[in-house]
């Protein structure tokens, strides 16, 4: 990427006549800064931290993460997955719900229940995947839902019959792969 940076030459390489070229990794920040590419999970400032380096993600809430789809009230997003955005474990957030993003719990998580969240994120399919595969909800963990039970219609996870009250650990986060 070449770039006429003016005021700063971190992280840069620098020819005649004060053209710069931001070294590999970074991107160029309103022609005066090389910034670092950020990768999926990391800290990050600025869109472009995220989307240099991938342009599927996003900088939200200062980590750079899938973007999240907000249905019937209730945003929605994955987490922790190695294929970026489209396969991880399931994070929520309702309209008015305690801060902090939540989780469900894989009691009884099966494709139906895969699918009518991958179509809420846009993908056409699902597969449920088990025993919190891409990573546990922590010590403490918020969860929104147990005992989902989608038959594959509904037009969102919260419209699916589901337990608001849980029996979960921290190491059972439903997961899913969209396609």
């Amino acid at each position: 990427m070449s770039t006429h940076m003016q005021s700063s030459t971190v992280n840069s390489t620098c020819g005649p006549e004060s053209s710069c070229t931001c070294l590999a990794g970074f991107w160029n920040y309103r022609n005066q800064e090389c910034r670092p590419e950020v990768v999926l999970g990391g800290g990050c400032l600025y869109q472009g931290d995220c989307s240099s380096h991938n342009p599927v993600t996003v900088c939200e809430e200062g980590l750079c993460s899938c973007p999240s789809v907000t249905v019937d009230n209730t945003t929605y997003r994955l987490a922790g997955g190695p294929d970026v955005c489209s396969e991880g474990r399931v994070e929520l957030r309702a309209a008015g719900a305690a801060a902090g993003w939540h989780h469900v719990c894989d009691d009884f998580w099966e494709t139906e229940d895969a699918t009518v969240l991958c179509r809420s994120l846009g993908f056409s399919v699902g597969t449920a995947v088990c025993c919190s595969l891409f990573g546990f909800a922590g010590t403490g963990a918020l969860y929104a839902m147990d005992d989902v039970a989608c038959l594959g219609a509904e037009p969102s996870l919260m419209a699916c019959a589901h337990l608001s009250q849980h029996n979960c650990d921290d190491t059972e986060v439903a997961a899913v792969r969209c396609a």
